[in-house]
């Protein structure tokens, strides 16, 4: 009958971001030097999601890659979940940062993809610090 069907328009006007690789490229001792927590160890990675932990499973570092999912969607959801919401660039994408009680996380957009870095520190309070190394995380796995 000629034409594109909708499942084929919306495939072609989807923009897909770049390939970041297997826990967006970096390593763990990269991780390791970029947060300051020693001990930290790989111990969960699969296609889209690499987690690092000490030994007592606090503090921990987390790597999220979301192939199709909108990043206004996601900064809406720290907004009311009640996180700190600071809005930031990273090597000229749209990156949000988000934080709360011992947590930073930043969220990077990157055409229909959305890249996530979550670092739980092992003390109460928001600590700027912990925002400051997941923005390094995320300024690492844009330009690898």
């Amino acid at each position: 009958m000629g034409g594109a069907s909708v499942q084929e328009s919306a495939a072609a006007a989807t923009q897909f971001g770049a390939f970041y690789g297997e826990c967006g490229s970096i390593d763990t001792a990269a991780v390791v030097q970029i947060t300051g927590y020693s001990g930290l160890e790989l111990v969960a990675n699969n296609g889209i999601k690499c987690r690092w932990e000490t030994p007592t499973g606090s503090p921990y570092v987390m790597f999220t890659w979301f192939r199709g999912s909108p990043f206004e969607r996601e900064r809406e959801v720290a907004i009311r979940s009640g996180k700190i919401v600071e809005d930031i660039e990273i090597d000229g994408h749209r990156a949000f940062t988000s934080a709360a009680d011992g947590i930073c996380q930043v969220g990077i957009a990157d055409g229909a993809d959305f890249i996530h870095w979550l670092v739980r520190t092992d003390t109460t309070g928001v600590a700027a610090a912990s925002c400051d190394t997941a923005i390094g995380l995320g300024e690492r796995t844009i330009g690898a």
